[in-house]
């Protein structure tokens, strides 16, 4: 799902499990507030005697120009599918991507979840920004915040 606008501001849930969401600004900011989520987590599909496991799918958030925020209190899930006791099953997670432009700034202050049952099978980030404020996926930053918890990330900082 793809939803492109001047500005955007969500402070709901826009859903679309193991699938691609997709949230772009023309000209003014992307902004997730305080109790926003954004789930393309995997999900879990019982056919029969059969169990598989979706993979997480992604999420990009660009605003060409403007500035991308994740406030505290909202989620972006690209987490692997969960079994029904909610621990984590054996499949992928997904990839979210964060696109400014070189004067944007990107805010990390809410949840980034690339979580999977194992290492291998974590979530990616990007990020291309001109000026980050937060913290960023990485060792360092995840013993600090826990809320982190994407397991491949490549980061760009341009400078205008």
């Amino acid at each position: 799902m793809s939803l492109t606008a001047a500005s955007i501001l969500d402070s709901g849930t826009i859903t679309a499990q193991a699938g691609s969401l997709s949230l772009k600004a023309t000209k003014g900011d992307v902004t997730l507030s305080d109790g926003a989520l954004v789930n393309a987590a995997g999900t879990r599909v019982v056919l029969g005697y059969s169990t598989e496991y979706a993979p997480g799918g992604a999420v990009k958030l660009v605003s060409q120009a403007g500035n991308v925020t994740i406030a505290r209190g909202a989620k972006v899930d690209v987490s692997a599918a969960r079994n029904p006791d909610g621990s984590l099953g054996p499949g992928y997670a997904g990839a979210v991507s964060i696109t400014t432009s070189n004067t944007g700034t990107t805010t990390l202050q809410g949840t980034l979840d690339g979580s999977a049952k194992y290492k291998d099978t974590g979530g990616s980030f990007v990020l291309s920004t001109g000026t980050l404020v937060g913290d960023l996926p990485g060792a360092a930053s995840r013993a600090a915040s826990p809320r982190l918890s994407i397991s491949r990330a490549t980061l760009s900082c341009r400078r205008a």
